[in-house]
């Protein structure tokens, strides 16, 4: 199943344009790989960092945002949690570019384009029924400490018949 696409708030009290992230639902099925590939984006203008799915039509990304160049990031990582207070340690998922692994940045890096893969073991025991966990996607900059999350939402585990992942 797919995620959706980025959405946007368009102006801010002042009228002027002001793009903001909304959160981003996906979902996927319980025993199921996790599994998604986005272009990281960042707003010239604002300097927002966000990301869409690399299916969308590009008429959709604003002109003047650019793929940011990945070899500028030197940390990339998923969490997924059954609750957004739950301690890092107890995250249902958590994946990296570097030694969790989980995250690539795809050739060139220039494009801006990363895929995620987690293993299917992590979502087997989920319950019967949708289970809606919280996750978000954030990113550190190989210039500086400086940290920010361009996706966040809900990942909804849907129910399914095969309990069986190998």
């Amino acid at each position: 199943m797919s995620g959706e696409w980025w959405r946007w708030l368009e102006e801010d009290r002042e009228g002027c344009e002001q793009r903001r992230p909304r959160p981003i639902r996906r979902e996927m099925f319980r025993g199921d790989s996790l599994q998604f590939r986005c272009t990281l984006y960042q707003d010239t203008l604002t300097g927002t960092f966000f990301t869409v799915p690399v299916t969308s039509p590009l008429s959709r990304v604003p002109e003047r945002a650019l793929p940011v160049d990945l070899s500028g990031v030197a940390r990339m990582w998923v969490t997924v949690k059954r609750y957004v207070q739950d301690p890092d340690n107890q995250a249902v998922l958590e994946l990296d570019n570097l030694a969790l692994g989980g995250v690539s940045f795809l050739a060139p890096t220039t494009a801006g384009v990363f895929s995620v893969l987690g293993p299917a073991l992590a979502f087997r025991g989920m319950a019967d029924g949708d289970v809606p966990l919280r996750y978000d996607t954030q990113i550190q900059l190989a210039a500086g400490a400086l940290i920010f999350t361009p996706e966040f939402g809900v990942l909804v585990v849907r129910p399914d018949v095969t309990r069986a992942i190998s």
